[in-house]
């Protein structure tokens, strides 16, 4: 089963990294939606990178999703390169930093985002996306499994003792 499409009136675009309410935005969502899914009682130290938007903002493509003035969602595409990327080679693309906001999650933004940055890494001419995912996000893991993505038990990794990150590859 794949989630229900987004409504009409969603917006997928790049961040406006000069405009510091929307930074804030996509930050605070981030946050809220990383500690709800236990990451940061996880690794508290975490919790500096996920919300560094601005930072990322200036090498990578950071992606919302809006809803009129809203955003509801966010995404960040990484090139091998870029200092965010953890696990991308060669000329891989990392989606990283992947965020609904928790009131509208499963209405199908978590999709449109992961396609907006498909859609990134090609014109980047990346031929393949990699992602990490926590190991107790199942739902995060279905859905990419259900988008084509499949799972590299052989790059899944600990970046600290009590987190298994589970790794899964696309060919764009």
């Amino acid at each position: 089963m794949t989630s229900p499409a987004p409504a009409p009136d969603l917006q997928i675009r790049p961040l406006r990294a000069d405009d510091d309410a929307e930074v804030a935005a996509v930050a605070a969502l981030l946050a809220d939606a990383y500690r709800d899914m236990g990451h940061f009682d996880a690794n508290p130290a975490y919790e500096e990178s996920v919300v560094d938007v601005a930072g990322r903002a200036q090498r990578d493509t950071v992606l919302v999703a809006v809803r009129g003035d809203d955003v509801v969602g966010t995404a960040t595409v990484a090139s091998a390169h870029s200092g965010t990327a953890e696990l991308a080679t060669g000329d891989e693309t990392e989606l990283r930093y992947v965020g609904v906001r928790l009131d509208v999650q499963g209405g199908g933004i978590a999709t449109a985002l992961v396609a907006a940055a498909e859609d990134a890494a090609r014109s980047l001419g990346s031929p393949r996306m990699v992602i990490s995912v926590i190991s107790w996000n199942t739902k995060a893991e279905r859905l990419y499994e259900q988008l084509g993505y499949l799972r590299d038990d052989a790059r899944t990794w600990w970046p600290v003792p009590t987190v298994e990150l589970v790794v899964s590859t696309k060919e764009l």
